[in-house]
């Protein structure tokens, strides 16, 4: 019944490729669905296999595909996935010291820049007072969204009023288990998150995010970062020795459209900034590399091929599988080699991955 039967990826859906499994990610609903690695797509066009007949008929439910009429199909094309976009930034992070330390950012980059989101970062104790004098300074501004992080135990979180550009505010802490507290807005979401060096990537859903990460390394492309000494940076690791955290140049005025153009120009962002997904050992294989925004340490193999990480994912795709989850193995643990290119015991990982889903 189902021979020859053409299905078609609804507009919303985009297609990745893994090692050991695929996934179809519905990134205007904000969810994903696995698929058996022969699963495959030419354009928006989806090729399963018959015997996946559980597979199609989910895929059908979620409206993830669907079976247009045989003389229809031709018009369902490609997905544009340029990405281009002008001189502008997705988001500032700001390191907080002192309360002064806001004014680095001026509205003259704000009327000059298009600023999608920005991350006002908190090192250490605060209090409520230098907080509000912050919030009332960006108020002025045209904000699209902006998130507080408090990198100590804030007590006076639910003190904050609303303003219209605070979409969250992350307290860090040391508790093992994170609680969220929602109020009654969608503003002012007070999160307390876990602090933990391990949990280097986050996944997001988005077709910005998606098509980016296609072109660009997604943790540092149109993001501005600058640490409490009034440094552009490009993480706020404190490890030193991180490449993500060599110092680009000292803002040594008030932080303005040429200053942000120089960081744009810069060789050693424009570098980084060319470690794609796709050019990275491991994330290469990894169903999820597209949605995954990651902050660990990159570093080129020697042949200028290939990126690579200095430490390992919690996440391992050969057998998709999370550091948390039972039945994790580490890469080496799975007979993979990494150096200039990834080697991979087949024969081992084939055993592995039986007893783990078999």
């Amino acid at each position: 019944m189902l021979k020859n039967k053409i299905f078609i990826l609804h507009a919303n859906c985009f297609f990745a490729e893994g090692y050991l499994r695929n996934c179809i990610f519905d990134l205007d609903r904000g969810t994903y669905h696995f698929v058996p690695k022969d699963v495959k797509v030419n354009g928006r066009q989806i090729h399963i296999p018959e015997k996946y007949v559980s597979v199609i008929s989910d895929l059908k439910v979620e409206e993830i595909i669907f079976s247009p009429e045989n003389d229809t199909s031709p018009l369902f094309s490609d997905y544009n996935t340029c990405h281009i976009e002008p001189v502008d930034l997705h988001s500032i992070i700001i390191e907080i010291q002192k309360t002064d330390d806001i004014k680095t950012l001026t509205s003259d980059l704000f009327s000059t820049l298009i600023i999608h989101h920005l991350v006002v970062y908190f090192k250490s104790l605060t209090d409520l007072h230098s907080v509000l004098y912050i919030l009332e300074y960006l108020k002025h501004f045209r904000i699209k969204s902006a998130i507080l992080v408090f990198d100590f135990n804030c007590q006076f979180a639910e003190q904050i009023p609303n303003y219209t550009f605070l979409e969250r505010i992350t307290i860090l802490n040391n508790n093992k288990d994170a609680v969220i507290k929602n109020k009654l807005s969608y503003m002012n979401t007070i999160e307390y998150k876990v602090k933990s060096s391990t949990k280097n990537n986050s996944l997001f859903f988005s077709r910005e995010l998606f098509f980016e990460s296609i072109h660009y390394n997604n943790y540092i492309n149109k993001k501005l970062i600058i640490n409490s000494e009034k440094e552009v940076v490009l993480s706020v690791s404190e490890n030193k020795n991180n490449s993500y955290n060599k110092v680009l140049f000292t803002i040594t005025k008030e932080l303005e459209r040429p200053n942000v153009i120089k960081y744009l120009s810069h060789p050693a962002y424009i570098k980084l900034n060319t470690a794609t997904k796709d050019q990275t050992l491991i994330c290469q294989d990894c169903e999820l590399r597209y949605v995954c925004v990651d902050k660990r340490q990159l570093y080129q193999a020697k042949s200028n091929k290939y990126w690579l990480h200095k430490d390992e994912c919690r996440y391992n795709p050969y057998i998709a599988k999370w550091s948390d989850e039972v039945g994790y193995k580490t890469l080496k643990e799975c007979g993979i080699k990494i150096n200039e290119t990834v080697k991979i015991d087949s024969k081992k990982l084939a055993l592995i991955n039986r007893d783990l889903w078999e």
